[in-house]
């Protein structure tokens, strides 16, 4: 089935983790695939937007998910009362997915670039972004400092690399990833 089968290199998405359950209820007889177009909810099911009506039992309707809007409800405002997702109009972005200019003593944990993008496990990835939070800490503490803010020019670094790591894809099998900047 074309609807089903992946169009992007392996591990460059979150993979389904699946005993046969999900693959085998799609050969049912009574479970057809429908990757058209909805047009409307009716009474008896679904018309699709090609005019066929699609009868179902049961729909499920998922409405508000936001899986690329970071943050969202909130408004965060930063320095000078400029808000985040102003800033970000609809395209989140931050120094290596923690923090961003204009948002001191501000930490994102699983922020844009993070965990899915550059695959891996979300355990890992949170326990790496804790250390760093709290190194940060430590550092202004030591310092004695107020506050501590990524630079201009540090900050579209990491969100360049991790783009052109994904538009490259894999390199001699191995996936590219993001370097470390100190």
């Amino acid at each position: 089935m074309a609807a089903v089968t992946p169009n992007f290199h392996i591990s460059g998405k979150r993979s389904i983790r699946d005993k046969g359950a999900w693959a085998a209820a799609l050969k049912r007889d009574r479970v057809e695939m429908e990757s058209s177009p909805t047009g409307q909810i009716t009474e008896t099911g679904i018309r699709m937007k090609d005019g066929r009506d699609r009868p179902c039992d049961a729909l499920i309707y998922g409405t508000g998910f936001k899986a690329s809007d970071f943050l969202v409800p909130m408004d965060i405002k930063g320095i000078g009362g400029k808000s985040l997702h102003d800033i970000w109009d609809g395209d989140a972005h931050a120094w290596l997915g923690l923090t961003l200019q204009g948002f001191p003593n501000f930490f994102i944990m699983y922020g844009p670039n993070t965990s899915i993008v550059a695959n891996g496990s979300i355990i890992f990835f949170s326990e790496c972004e804790a250390h760093y939070i709290v190194g940060c800490a430590k550092m202004l503490q030591g310092r004695q400092a107020k506050a501590l803010e990524v630079t201009c020019a540090l900050f579209g670094t990491s969100d360049a690399e991790v783009d052109a790591a994904n538009a490259a894809g894999f390199r001699g099998g191995q996936h590219l990833v993001p370097q470390s900047h100190t």
